[in-house]
């Protein structure tokens, strides 16, 4: 073989070692693993070696990047945070357990067992005429409003039972978050508090000599009243409502509102519908009271 063509054989030899080359390294870059991503090159990254950053592929889509987060959330960060729910609990879990007064005594009743719990002073006036659940109890801890009448006036307690704990302490609510002091003299019906589907608010009914009707709700934090100006009480008059009308129940209804419905001394019944803002404050729409 002369020079010339050793010179051609060598030439071509090092074409074909190159080509297959390349062949490999464009067989990396287009068909990956199955189980693992391509690799995504930093181009700020001074380390990298050079021949592997000819090899790995940027996945990156700068426009996904960029793009809102999973739902848009485009809530204000200042705003105030609307209340926490109050705990969700199964409702059946309270099935069997009620309490009722009874003189100056409580009667809670869970299943078979009969518990006597929040003794009024023996030597005092005050009787119990009303308790009711709040709605966030567990069958480990309970916790009763209740409404008491001494001496032409109305009170308001409260107080939770603990594993079955029967001496248990009841306290008073605060001044301002008791019923009005006229309210015996104008009709002596007993003014009936109930939770709302949240927990967060109770709220009953005053009303006075003068035929004023208002509804009133305090704020429930662990005990009546929140501290907070949004929702620790609010009072809406309601001139629709004749005086000694007293509330059944409060429901929810659909998105952020819920009714109040309750029933004057003649069985007619009525719907106050409530809004629940996003600081948790209460509000009525001017047509929120509806008969019948």
């Amino acid at each position: 073989m002369t020079f010339t063509n050793r010179h051609l054989l060598a030439t071509a030899l090092a074409l074909t070692v190159t080509v297959a080359a390349g062949g490999g390294a464009a067989a990396l870059v287009n068909q990956p693993e199955p189980d693992e991503p391509g690799v995504v090159e930093d181009p700020t990254d001074e380390t990298e070696d050079e021949d592997a950053a000819e090899v790995e592929v940027d996945t990156a889509d700068p426009v996904e990047e960029s793009a809102e987060p999973a739902g848009n959330d485009t809530a204000d960060p200042a705003a105030d945070p609307a209340p926490d729910p109050a705990p969700e609990h199964d409702a059946t879990d309270m099935e069997g357990i009620e309490v009722q007064p009874e003189g100056q005594e409580l009667m809670l009743r869970i299943d078979d067992e009969v518990l006597i719990v929040g003794l009024l002073d023996p030597e005092g006036e005050s009787f119990y005429r009303h308790a009711t659940i709040w709605p966030g109890s567990t069958r480990d801890e309970i916790t009763i409003v209740a409404v008491s009448q001494a001496e032409g006036m109305y009170d308001l307690r409260w107080l939770t039972v603990t594993d079955g704990e029967e001496d248990t302490t009841v306290q008073a609510f605060p001044t301002h978050h008791q019923p009005d002091t006229e309210m015996v003299g104008a009709a002596d019906v007993v003014p009936i508090p109930v939770f709302s589907p949240d927990g967060h608010s109770l709220a009953w009914l005053d009303w006075n000599a003068d035929g004023d009707v208002v509804l009133r709700t305090v704020g429930w934090d662990g005990g009546p009243g929140t501290g907070r100006s949004e929702d620790d009480n609010a009072t809406f008059a309601l001139d629709e409502l004749p005086a000694s009308v007293q509330l059944q129940r409060w429901e929810a209804a659909a998105g952020d509102t819920s009714e109040v419905h309750a029933v004057d001394q003649e069985g007619t019944t009525w719907t106050i519908t409530v809004h629940r803002q996003a600081d948790g404050a209460l509000a009525l729409a001017p047509d929120a009271v509806q008969k019948g």
